[in-house]
């Protein structure tokens, strides 16, 4: 398959299998959910049907502020009515981490999942705003990762820490409350991690872009590295502002959005693994 973004609802501790996923969509342009718990009882949503065409299709996955969900496939209508009202509570969802795909769908946690197009925004799209998106071309992503000193700290937009977990290593499933995500909040880091797990297509040329939103900073969007060949992982520690100024992100005030977008050779993107 060419894309899917994965979500579960297992606790920190729980089984190690990913309980939920959006895959493959239909050539009609529907996109396929599931959402399952932690005993393994999925529940397959509106437009379900898996397919392996062979093809890139572009997928935007919409929560907005009230925790409603809808999608939009390679620029079509949005496909709202997806989940039930228990279902689309974003809090009842736990993001765990995207990450590039072989040739076959698997469930198990880990799997290596290609990403196309996942962004999460704080609000209803307007048909302008999404025009925008499909004209500039770029994967979005938001992440969090690890502070570099130890482990694992996720909190609420509010500070409020939520799981605090020490030595384990990038990939590790850990839970969080994406609700956070569509209320405009957003969770205080000191660093960001990017885990390229298939470098296939990527070159000396190839850019990795970070775009920091902060409150009252000044800091935008700016290319932040370069990949050299054959690397595979990349730890971003420090952000330039606006000034050209480079500042650890651990001095930065205030909550962030943090959007991620890859460049590869000719302008082709190839999206990387966000690991939280």
């Amino acid at each position: 398959l060419n894309f899917t973004a994965v979500i579960g609802d297992r606790p920190i501790g729980g089984a190690g299998t990913v309980n939920g996923y959006m895959g493959a969509v239909l050539g009609s342009g529907q996109p396929y959910v599931q959402v399952g718990n932690s005993d393994g009882h999925f529940q397959t949503l509106t437009y379900s049907q898996t397919v392996d065409d062979n093809a890139w299709h572009r997928v935007l996955w919409i929560f907005d502020r009230s925790a409603n969900v809808s999608v939009v496939v390679d620029n079509g209508a949005p496909q709202g009515a997806l989940m039930t009202a228990v279902e689309k509570s974003v809090n009842n969802l736990e993001l765990t981490s995207l990450r590039r795909a072989g040739t076959s769908f698997a469930y198990a946690y880990g799997d290596q999942i290609t990403i196309d197009e996942v962004i999460f925004f704080d609000h209803v799209l307007t048909p302008s705003e999404r025009t925008a998106d499909y004209a500039l071309g770029l994967g979005k992503f938001y992440t969090l990762c690890d502070d570099f000193v130890d482990g694992y700290h996720m909190r609420e937009g509010s500070g409020s820490a939520i799981a605090s977990i020490k030595g384990l290593a990038p990939g590790t499933l850990v839970a969080m409350e994406p609700g956070d995500w569509v209320t405009g909040k957003t969770f205080p880091f000191s660093g960001m991690c990017l885990d390229w797990t298939d470098p296939i297509g990527m070159h000396a040329n190839s850019r990795i872009r970070v775009w920091i939103y902060g409150e009252g900073t000044g800091i935008h969007k700016q290319q932040v590295a370069t990949i050299p060949l054959g690397v595979e992982s990349y730890a971003l520690t420090q952000a330039r502002g606006i000034n050209g100024t480079w500042l650890p992100l651990s001095s930065l005030p205030g909550h962030y959005w943090v959007q991620l977008d890859a460049v590869g050779p000719s302008g082709v993107r190839s999206a990387p693994s966000n690991t939280i």
